[in-house]
């Protein structure tokens, strides 16, 4: 058998096992689906022959997207053999993904082993594996699992072992004779170069041996030229012209008619991205696969001026940066791209836009209030911060304390010298007590921050009380300043009774108010959602809700996430005569704060079917009488049924 002869039947060989795979990974996919959607029933059990099957990857490989790819995997471990077997093996596999409801699921199958050069072929139908994959790649850092009977793996690693040993052994060569010096054909058997050169003739030989010339065609020697003009990577040979063994002249090595196609790989291949120019180019490689089913990869890395993807800002992604030092709002946006399998890359974080400048950002009080402390003896002017995007003003966070204060004073009487309270009269011990409301002065303007309360130092001595006035439904609750003012009123004691000298009114106990996020107000056009708060406070008499599931001022946007996209069914279906068609439509899934999923459409999709929608029925009746007429029939007649969408056939 010539080299020619050899390399068509490996190829023959590699297209058998490549169309095997394909089948393979197609059932794999398919029992994967099934397996997915529906629990199997219970199977009675049998004894099991299968034992654990571990490879991995030399390297990081990429796995390609549909499309069966060749590998090689290395660090083989079969459960009961010995390392003896397994060491220094190449396992020769096939290898892809799919996307099954939004899952990557990576597939595996073993097609061959090979060792020092030798290769046997496996059953593609028994050692397959399929898993979950983060990322499309195969890591050396963790093993792919097969479980499997290994008997067919046994058998091929023996005879690599067989070869690898048959190929180290010293051969010996037969004793010549008389008939083998008149034929040299005889007792050659096709005999290799190294045991040609090692022969030597018997001494007692006297007859000269007759010359025999011999033109072979070798490759050894010989490299494979790469002809990208043409596609092809070529296996050059030379002419060697021998005579009884020993070689007499050698041609120069010259292309041969043995070539094979160079292709590309884009999976091995990053992407190069400019973000300065805002582009991304696919990069590819090429390569062949030899008469060996080895991959040989001819080029590094280059780009395709053919792929070159937009890289785009994404702010949807990104929340406003609040840059205090430099008093701006700053927005900021991811830069993506999509590639070849529609799928968003993400080449940089969120991080300042290059297109929309930063805002100023402007202190104001408009909208927040004066909060007071009536422990401390000060009010303290709130405020925040805002900004202008797009013609819409923002605030950013609620109001809190500036540096702005005011100091408490008891004030009796107003600036007309009238008195602001009224005195409370002790009838029994004919004795008043006068009563002052406390005071601040902004912008010098006197506010009254209290009711009259009376005063403690006078002659009377007179008790606050809450008894009567814990309603909290009447309190005063102040949600600018996040504060509700407790209530109280005063009394004396008279004759063992306690007299009260006022009604219930705002005392000088506060109780800071409190939140809690209790929903979420969904914005699904805009893809953003309001946090729904409660405020509360927690007063001795227990919870009380100030506001209930509110948006509070100054409450941020949260924006939804995408998570991806999928094809679901509409809900409507077509009818094209009796083949049924259920409507599709392409949805991305965006998750919403509250982890809920509001898909939102953006295309129609392949209709799904069709699914026979026509049903037929047939009724006979007969006609039994002394003297048989034979009725007219109409064998056409149809009766449409509501349910079937189809025609309903009647005989008789």
């Amino acid at each position: 058998m010539n080299m020619f002869e050899i390399n068509a039947l490996r190829y023959t060989r590699k297209t058998l096992i490549v169309s095997t795979v394909l089948a393979v990974v197609v059932l794999l996919y398919m029992s994967f689906c099934q397996k997915a959607d529906a629990q199997t029933a219970d199977e009675a059990a049998e004894p099991s022959t299968l034992v654990n099957i571990s490879v991995r990857p030399k390297t990081v490989t990429a796995v390609p997207f549909n499309t069966p790819g060749e590998i090689d995997l290395g660090s083989l471990d079969v459960q009961g053999l010995p390392v003896s077997l397994t060491e220094d093996v190449t396992v020769k596999a096939f290898t892809r993904y799919v996307d099954y409801k939004g899952r990557k699921i990576g597939q595996v199958v073993l097609s061959g082993v090979e060792r020092d050069g030798n290769i046997e072929p496996l059953p593609a139908s028994v050692y397959s594996a399929q898993f979950d994959l983060e990322t499309p790649q195969l890591d050396p850092a963790r093993e792919v699992m097969i479980e499997a009977d290994a008997t067919a793996l046994s058998d091929a690693l023996r005879k690599l072992a067989q070869m690898n040993k048959d190929k180290g052994a010293t051969p010996r060569l037969a004793q010549s004779s008389d008939n083998d010096d008149a034929n040299p054909e005889n007792g050659s058997n096709g005999a290799d170069d190294s045991q040609a050169s090692a022969y030597e003739p018997p001494s007692a030989l006297n007859v000269a041996p007759e010359v025999q010339e011999v033109v072979s065609i070798t490759t050894e020697g010989c490299t494979i030229r790469i002809d990208q003009a043409q596609g092809k990577a070529i296996q050059q040979s030379r002419t060697v012209t021998s005579k009884n063994g020993a070689s007499v002249s050698e041609s120069e090595c010259t292309d041969s008619e043995t070539g094979f196609p160079l292709e590309k790989s884009y999976s091995v291949c990053e992407d190069d991205v400019d973000i300065d120019a805002l582009t991304a180019t696919g990069q590819y490689l090429l390569f062949y696969t030899d008469a060996g089913g080895s991959r040989q990869e001819v080029t590094a890395c280059g780009p395709d001026s053919e792929k070159i993807f937009t890289i785009v800002e994404d702010f949807a992604s990104c929340t406003v940066y609040m840059d205090y030092v430099a008093k701006e709002a700053v927005t900021r946006s991811l830069l993506t791209y999509q590639d070849d399998n529609n799928s968003n890359i993400q080449v940089r974080g969120c991080q300042a836009s290059d297109t929309v400048p930063a805002v100023e950002l402007a202190a104001t009080t408009d909208g927040c209030a004066i909060r007071h402390d009536f422990a401390a003896d000060t009010s303290y002017q709130q405020g925040t911060n805002v900004y202008l995007k797009d013609g819409i003003q923002y605030m950013v966070g609620g109001c809190i304390d500036t540096e702005t204060q005011y100091a408490h004073t008891a004030a009796y009487e107003d600036a007309a010298g009238n008195s602001l309270c009224s005195t409370v009269v002790d009838l029994a011990q004919s004795q008043a007590t006068l009563q002052n409301r406390v005071q601040i002065v902004v912008d010098g303007v006197t506010r009254y921050i209290s009711e009259c309360t009376p005063d403690i130092n006078g002659a009377l001595a007179l008790t606050a009380t809450t008894d009567g006035c814990t309603n909290v439904s009447a309190w005063e609750h102040d949600l600018t300043t996040g504060q509700s003012f407790g209530q109280e009123r005063h009394y004396y004691v008279s004759g063992g009774n306690d007299i009260y000298v006022n009604d219930c009114q705002n005392s000088l106990v506060t109780y800071a108010h409190q939140q809690e996020n209790t929903g979420w107000q969904n914005h699904d056009e805009q893809l953003f959602a309001w946090s729904l708060d409660t405020v509360y406070i927690t007063p001795p008499t227990g919870r009380y809700d100030v506001a209930v599931s509110e948006v509070l001022s100054g409450a941020e946007k949260m924006p939804y996430t995408l998570s991806g996209t999928e094809t679901i069914e509409s809900g409507t279906v077509t009818y094209e005569e009796c083949g049924k068609y259920m409507n599709t439509q392409d949805v991305e899934n965006w998750k919403r704060p509250d982890g809920s999923t509001y898909q939102k459409p953006v295309g129609e999709g392949t209709p799904t079917g069709p699914a026979d929608a026509c049903s037929l029925q047939v009724s006979t009746s007969w006609n039994l009488k002394s003297t048989y007429n034979r009725p007219a029939r109409d064998y056409c007649k149809r009766a449409a049924t509501a349910e079937s969408h189809g025609p309903t056939y009647y005989d008789g």
